[in-house]
């Protein structure tokens, strides 16, 4: 058995294929397994965060306040556990056996002597990798093993002390491959090994040699990069040697995206959707209800999602637009599910309401491990019965990576629950939380596919020459730090046999490491630097300063790579036009016209298209209500529910104030629980009172227009020349007289609503104003309110108690208006039945649009409301 020995080759691949048995190439983790599966040694792998968790409860046990971790282990406890027992484990390494022959000269030595003591007395703590070698070295010393040859990387005093001990009593042996020029003498690449080797620049200058043995080059950006670096791997020849610093990720998306083989380079993300539902399981048990959360939980992809899909489907759009749980939307909806969806309906509502209205405990109080093991069993059983019933192999992958990472959280709080601890704050959980997500958070789709090349994640992981050496994005790595051991303890610790390297040995390791892709290069060498801006590598400073002449080239300039590039014809952005023409128009036969969807017909024609015949529209689940959006909905919520009791009877304001109180604290925890997150107490408050004074405000208009009777979101149908027509009123009056008055709520933009009753332009009123009339035979008074500003806009003086009339040009009546509104709903259809869609530009109410005079005026329009302005153009109308 011949093996290949490095301190860098854990999770490398940067050795040629061989068809060959009895040859392996092993880093200290594999070599380590080897040893003890030969000498019969071989156990269950240690569970790093079981390990984590039995020393916390020890260092938790013998903490009386004045340990050296004291203080820390208040404020983080499982981060102090996790570097003391890195700390441990490396000494253990470099030659500790668990105590002192002489007195400590330091308390932390003192106090880590003692945990050690407690440790060893108890049972069930899994040995690290020194004590393991411990076990190995004595049974080196009775048994055999079947390795003939172990060739060492580095020399054997780079290696820790206990591996030292091992190794001499192996069959070891040390000859430095990169130690000569490999490449052609007289060649750019062989000058540069030299300089690199003699760290002098006493090589012959190689400026005059005309050869491309060493190629640097740079882009602007790494996705230029990963598509020349893609290109050049695929026009090698064979024995290629890539290393990758970092972006390796991109390059192999790169890779898979022009067909190439993929190098599946292990890159973690924790943002995979089968490990993102036990993270928002968690979240969603806090109060307050965490809607971020609640929102991520509904859009997780349908097999990785525990709710039913029509459901699911259903209640986004309610959270989404009514951001909370148990509002008059949410319990609609659920209803509707019942009785429409089947057999398994009530079911499907009891365990989705099991997900997410188990809100019970304070952020701020954390929670008990008994109920977090409640809802990780839950996560558990469902990615359990997803992994035996799916058939898809990629769906079954994903579940089975979150069952995974469900089951090791699961073991953890129980070990956590046998070692006494009841009560895990929010920080401790995310911390547990993240350390279980380690092992699952790989990308497990991507597999290493026939006619990939070796490759290394560090330059250390180089264990053999390779014809053409490509280094990928030579950006600056993690420079070796400083010890975490003061110089007394390190003359203690020497004493004691625990030899650690110095600062300036690990650098100058660390130095001969880098060398070593460039040195293993026979033919050629090429070297992918970032931009500029960004840190580079410390090697590549070397190289340039040894190597003065050596050119960089840029990507994105063809001439200067070589490489067959396609030009990219700029072409600008095409512009905004006034008019669409798309001829042949056939419209919807039943046309059914809303005052939101007659105005956009009228005032842009082109977006009316896209939205209601077109069937265009933006998703409504990217975010949730929030801002002046979500203001609006809870005043209009407040209001509708105030009509009915204005109406049932006499009311004072500090009734009104009392009902207020109590109604607005229920409907921001239904309807808008995002005000109640952290953070948002002062956005709470002033909406608190902002909804109040314009209560105050609009409450007395209420009782004296709305004498007879009070309709919030009154649903009128009528008919006009276009069709049917219909509308919900915000607000439906009759005073004493029975004479009607409408009043459309906004939260803002009263000033734009001041110049449309000016304008005449106010066609949402003027279509309830119509709608009224068929009713009613009556044109009843017509205001916006601004919430916001506690604000009353009428068109009627004197009509509205304490509102501002405002005169409309020529002082124009409804029903004049009205048959504004019906000449421009006339000459609309006609341009669309000829062909032409209008495509608004950015005006106000009033300016020009070439429409006829009997119209209305020209609409306000924005293309800062419009969710289609990138798709008719950019620019100013041409």
């Amino acid at each position: 058995m011949i093996i290949i020995f490095g301190l860098h080759l854990d999770s490398q691949r940067s050795w040629k294929k061989r068809d060959a048995f009895g040859h392996l190439e092993l880093g200290p983790s594999g070599l380590l397994s080897q040893l003890e599966q030969y000498l019969g040694l071989s156990s269950p792998p240690a569970v790093k965060l079981h390990r984590l968790i039995h020393y916390r409860s020890i260092l938790q046990r013998l903490d009386n306040g004045s340990r050296f971790y004291s203080r820390s282990m208040q404020v983080d406890d499982f981060g102090v556990a996790s570097a003391l027992l890195d700390m441990r484990d490396d000494l253990y390494l470099h030659g500790w056996d668990g105590s002192y022959r002489h007195r400590p000269v330091t308390k932390r030595l003192s106090d880590l002597a003692e945990i050690e003591r407690a440790l060893l007395e108890e049972e069930g703590f899994e040995p690290c990798n020194g004590e393991r070698l411990m076990s190995v070295l004595e049974a080196l010393k009775v048994l055999r093993t079947p390795i003939t040859v172990l060739r060492l990387l580095e020399p054997l005093d780079h290696h820790p002390r206990r591996w030292q001990e091992v190794i001499r009593l192996l069959p070891f042996s040390y000859s430095n491959a990169f130690d000569w020029p490999l490449a052609r003498e007289g060649s750019s690449l062989a000058c540069l090994q030299k300089r690199l080797l003699t760290d002098s620049q006493s090589a012959s200058d190689p400026k005059d040699i005309a050869d491309a043995s060493i190629r640097v080059l740079t882009a602007d950006t790494a996705l230029a990069a990963a598509y020349y670096a893609t290109a050049t791997l695929s026009a090698s020849a064979d024995d290629v040697l890539l290393v990758h610093d970092g972006k390796a990720g991109l390059l192999d998306d790169v890779l898979a995206a022009e067909h190439f083989p993929q190098q599946a380079f292990s890159h973690s993300s924790s943002s995979r959707p089968a490990l993102q539902l036990l993270p928002l399981a968690l979240r969603l048990t806090f109060r307050p209800l965490d809607i971020s959360a609640l929102l991520a939980f509904l859009t997780l992809p349908a097999g990785i999602n525990p709710v039913h899909p029509v459901l699911r489907e259903r209640i986004v759009s309610i959270v989404s637009r009514y951001p909370g749980i148990g509002g008059e939307a949410w319990v609609k909806t659920l209803n509707e599910f019942r009785n429409e969806g089947g057999e398994d309906a009530d079911s499907s509502v009891k365990s989705f309401l099991e997900w997410v209205d188990g809100a019970t405990q304070d952020r701020h109080d954390g929670m008990t491990s008994g109920q977090l093991i409640a809802v990780t069993c839950r996560v558990t059983n469902f990615f359990d019965e997803q992994v035996r019933s799916l058939s898809d192999d990629l769906l079954k992958e994903a579940c089975s990576a979150g069952l995974e990472q469900a089951s090791d959280f699961l073991s953890a709080l129980k070990t956590i629950q046998q070692h006494g601890t009841c009560w895990l704050s929010i920080y401790q959980i995310e911390q547990l939380l993240s350390k279980t997500g380690e092992k699952s958070s790989r990308k497990s789709l991507y597999v290493r596919q026939a006619g990939s090349v070796p490759d290394a994640s560090c330059p250390g992981g180089v264990c053999e020459p390779s014809s053409h050496v490509f280094w990928w994005w030579m950006a600056a790595p993690l420079i070796e730090q400083g010890g975490i051991w003061s110089s007394r303890e390190r003359v203690f610790l020497e004493g004691e046999g625990i030899v650690f390297p110095s600062q300036e040995q690990k650098l100058l390791w660390q130095e001969e490491e880098w060398k070593r892709p460039v040195l293993a290069a026979r033919h050629s060498l090429t070297l992918l630097l970032p931009p500029d801006e960004t840190k580079r590598h410390p090697l590549w400073m070397k190289i340039a300063s040894l190597f003065p002449s050596i050119p960089v080239m840029q990507i994105e300039h063809p001439q200067t790579t070589g490489i067959a590039c396609t030009p990219i014809v700029q072409r600008p952005l095409v512009a905004r036009k006034p008019f669409w023409s798309v001829p042949g128009i056939v419209l919807g036969k039943k046309q059914s016209f809303s005052p939101t969807s007659l105005e956009k017909l009228i005032a842009d024609p082109c977006q009316w298209f896209l939205e209601y015949e077109a069937k265009l529209s933006p998703s409504k689940v990217l975010d949730v209500s929030d801002g002046p959006r979500l203001y609006g909905l809870l005043f209009h919520r407040m209001v509708q529910k105030l009509c009915p009791v204005l109406h049932g009877g006499s009311v004072t304001m500090s009734s009104i104030d009392a009902w207020f109180d109590e109604c607005f604290a229920i409907l921001v925890k239904q309807e808008g629980a995002v005000l109640l997150m952290e953070g948002r107490n002062a956005d709470l408050e002033g909406l608190r009172l902002r909804i109040r004074h314009a209560l105050h405000h609009l409450v007395p208009v209420l009782v004296r227009q709305g004498a007879r009777s009070i309709v919030a979101e009154q649903r009128l149908d009528g008919r006009f020349a276009g069709g049917n027509l219909y509308g919900y009123i915000d607000i439906l009056l009759h005073d004493d007289e029975a004479r009607p008055s409408v009043i459309d709520m906004k939260w803002g933009g009263g000033t734009r609503r001041r110049q449309s009753l000016a304008a005449g332009t106010h066609l949402q009123l003027l279509v309830y104003a119509w709608l009224v009339y068929q009713k009613t035979g009556r044109w009843p008074a017509l205001a916006y309110f601004i919430a916001s500003r506690a604000e009353l806009l009428a068109d009627t003086a004197g009509f509205f108690v304490a509102g501002n009339a405002v005169r409309t040009e020529n002082d124009e009546s409804a029903a004049l208006l009205w048959e504004r509104v019906l000449a421009s709903f006339t000459w609309r259809m006609e341009q669309i039945e000829a062909g032409r869609l209008a495509v608004s530009c950015d005006r106000e109410a009033g300016d020009e649009d070439g429409s006829p005079p009997e119209a209305l005026k020209p609409l306000f329009a924005s293309a800062m409301y419009n969710p289609y302005r990138f798709l008719v153009g950019w620019g100013e109308c041409l």
